[in-house]
């Protein structure tokens, strides 16, 4: 059985850290589970608005567990969600 790991991401400028390591909180084992994962994020962690034009929408990386080395998931991501311009859920094409 495939797990993945969430990252969120608040959309704003900023970062350079290392990723998040994989954890019970931000574990699941399917695609709609990181989506529901990244539903209850934004709106526990304040991030469910509407952004002004320029300023970027909170997003989630979706990556599987099993490619974490310790420093890093790989170059890219299983899957990637975005909040959308409408409120809603979006999967974003990779």
């Amino acid at each position: 059985m495939k797990t993945y790991t969430v990252l969120f991401h608040d959309g704003f400028p900023g970062g350079g850290t290392l990723p998040e390591p994989p954890g019970t909180d931000n574990q699941t084992d399917s695609l709609a589970g990181a989506r529901d994962m990244f539903r209850t994020w934004l709106r526990e962690s304040g991030n469910d608005y509407q952004r002004g034009n320029g300023y970027g929408a909170p997003c989630a990386y979706v990556y599987l567990t099993s490619d974490y080395d310790g420093i890093a998931y790989g170059d890219y991501p299983t899957a990637a969600f975005e909040y959308g311009p409408r409120g809603g859920i979006v999967r974003v094409s990779l």
